[in-house]
């Protein structure tokens, strides 16, 4: 959910600097909304490269996130148990835009 709400968010601002800073921000949202108190790694990819806001280009957010299991049977209390939480979303630059 983080990474697709990343994409949508990314791909209507209408400069980099905005589409970067919305991204990391509405991810972090996402994260935490979740109750997830860890840092995401967020990584941005833009098909055709250097055009991310570009009309009909395509941009690629993969989001990743260890979070904590919580107290699990069998395992000793004091040794960190924590699994990722990987994420990937795509979103389509509106054709109809006009060129940022």
């Amino acid at each position: 959910m983080a990474a697709r709400h990343g994409a949508r968010v990314f791909i209507q601002q209408v400069n980099m600097d905005a589409a970067t800073e919305a991204l990391y921000r509405s991810v972090e949202q996402a994260v935490r909304d979740f109750g997830i108190d860890t840092t995401p790694s967020i990584a941005l990819r833009c098909r055709p490269q250097n055009s991310c806001l570009a009309p009909g280009s395509f941009v690629d957010v993969s989001v990743s996130v260890f979070t904590p299991l919580g107290q699990v049977p069998l395992i000793p209390a004091d040794l960190p148990v924590s699994v990722p939480i990987r994420a990937q979303a795509s979103a389509q630059v509106s054709a109809f835009r006009g060129e940022p």
